[in-house]
């Protein structure tokens, strides 16, 4: 389900990986690490179909006291979405080109686009594509927001 729901994600089809990103979810609640990454995306789908009340609502489940074993970015980005944490925060502690940075920064470059502020956007999207590893999703994600983002003032 969470490689469905990318692939659906990274097309632009939004509303086929949404529901693809609310059954991953759903069989993955056993499990704090799966929950924080399945999390991030469903939230950040909801967002780009304009679900803001839906969005916040899938971050109900998440907490600061999760035991979180690999994804603290995408632990760390969903506190932030829940507003128990700041872009700032987010980005102390992490290295330019790391994976935490790419998750955290393609975060921010999504919320940025669905606020309208295309400029921060983009300069979010390329920090991300010209520092951290191309097989990375953030990397991968942010390179489709980038094309589609051409495609568009074009």
């Amino acid at each position: 389900w969470y490689h469905l729901a990318l692939a659906q994600y990274l097309r632009g089809d939004f509303r086929s990986a949404e529901r693809s990103w609310a059954r991953c979810v759903e069989i993955r609640r056993g499990n704090d690490d799966s929950l924080v990454s399945g999390t991030y995306w469903h939230y950040l789908t909801l967002r780009r179909l304009g679900r803001d009340g839906d969005a916040a609502a899938v971050l109900k489940p998440i907490t600061q006291d999760m035991t979180i074993l690999e994804n603290t970015s995408y632990h760390a980005a969903t506190l932030m979405f829940k507003g128990a944490r700041t872009p700032a925060d987010l980005r102390r502690g992490v290295q330019t080109g790391d994976l935490d940075a790419g998750t955290i920064g393609y975060a921010l470059g999504v919320l940025a686009l669905v606020e309208g502020d295309r400029a921060a956007a983009g300069a979010e999207f390329g920090r991300v594509t010209e520092t951290t590893p191309w097989i990375m999703f953030a990397h991968i994600s942010a390179e489709a927001e980038l094309a589609r983002m051409n495609e568009r003032a074009n």
